[in-house]
């Protein structure tokens, strides 16, 4: 099985093995079939199968996501399951936000735009 780990602060742009682990770094975009993330910071990962602990992650994409003490800004997941997590948008949310933007800056342009 193709294996990587990057720990200790490690710095890597992208990468795509069957496994990956993460310890004490932070990778700004990462694929893997299974992967674990621990005591790290992610801009965006993606896996079939996503461990998450004690991490900060900006988007997580996942068949199946396990997460414990983490941070998430976007989560998409068949199954998603943890305990004390924060997701802020999950992708219904994200949606209702975006809608409600442009209606809001819609209105905005009409009222104040030039006449």
């Amino acid at each position: 099985m193709n294996t990587e780990n990057i720990t200790e602060n490690g710095t890597h742009s992208e990468a795509v093995p069957e496994m990956m682990q993460l310890k004490e770094t932070g990778v700004g975009s990462v694929s893997a079939e299974m992967m674990t993330i621990s005591e790290s910071g992610i801009g965006a990962a993606t896996a079939t199968t996503m461990n998450i602990r004690e991490a900060g992650v900006g988007a997580a994409a996942a068949q199946q996501m396990t997460i414990k003490d983490s941070s998430i800004v976007m989560a998409a997941a068949n199954t998603i399951e943890g305990e004390n997590v924060s997701i802020l948008f999950t992708p219904q949310a994200a949606l209702v936000f975006g809608l409600a933007t442009a209606v809001g800056l819609f209105l905005l342009g009409k009222l104040f735009g030039k006449k």
